[in-house]
């Protein structure tokens, strides 16, 4: 049997999902207001010259723009598989909680049955009467959660049951012994039967 319990190691979980810093209003609205300005529509040696060095200019932004996207998307990429990896673990966990919390139940239900069984087992009774009183067994048991309490309860209810069982055979045997054995037709369910 172990008795090994697991510690719990601590989860650290530390994440910034908030912009800390940003221009980039400001940088879009910049961005355009120079796109505003650029001629998409050369037609001097000068115009062209301008175009060649907008459209460098152009490219260069949009490296910039690139860059920037890469690494928020690689700081948001750290984020999601942090997520995923903690929705994994509560996925198995919750399994394993689930399976082990049936494995515990049925174990439990198991040993109910096996104390039943055992006490009745030792009825007193006339086998013919017998299975009246496993529900009765069956009800000591109900709503104790400890095993020992369990035990106790059937252990309790059977020690009743025989004690007035053994009460019923010894009037049915006076009565027998002085009235004749004959006079007894049910003599199994008079027996069990309750005083009450």
């Amino acid at each position: 049997m172990s008795t090994a319990t697991f510690e719990i190691v601590p989860l650290k979980v530390e994440a910034v999902s908030r912009v800390t810093e940003s221009n980039v209003d400001q940088f879009l609205e910049a961005l355009r207001t120079w796109v505003a300005t650029i001629n998409s529509d050369p037609k001097t040696d000068e115009d062209f010259g301008q175009a060649e060095i907008d459209v460098k200019k152009l490219k260069e932004t949009r490296d910039l723009i690139k860059k920037g996207y890469a690494e928020i998307m690689e700081k948001a990429t750290d984020i999601n598989q942090l997520i995923a990896k903690l929705r994994e673990g509560e996925g198995e966990v919750t399994k394993l909680a689930r399976d082990l919390e049936k494995q515990v139940n049925a174990a439990k239900d198991r040993i109910r049955e096996s104390i039943v069984d055992e006490a009745f087992e030792l009825l007193e009774c006339p086998r013919s009467q017998s299975r009246n009183f496993r529900a009765d067994l069956e009800a000591a048991i109900k709503g104790r959660k400890k095993l020992d309490k369990m035990r106790s309860a059937v252990s309790d209810e059977l020690m009743m049951l025989n004690a007035r069982f053994a009460a019923n055979r010894e009037i049915l045997d006076q009565f027998a012994e002085e009235h004749g054995a004959h006079l007894i037709a049910d003599r199994d369910l008079l027996e069990v039967k309750s005083s009450t």
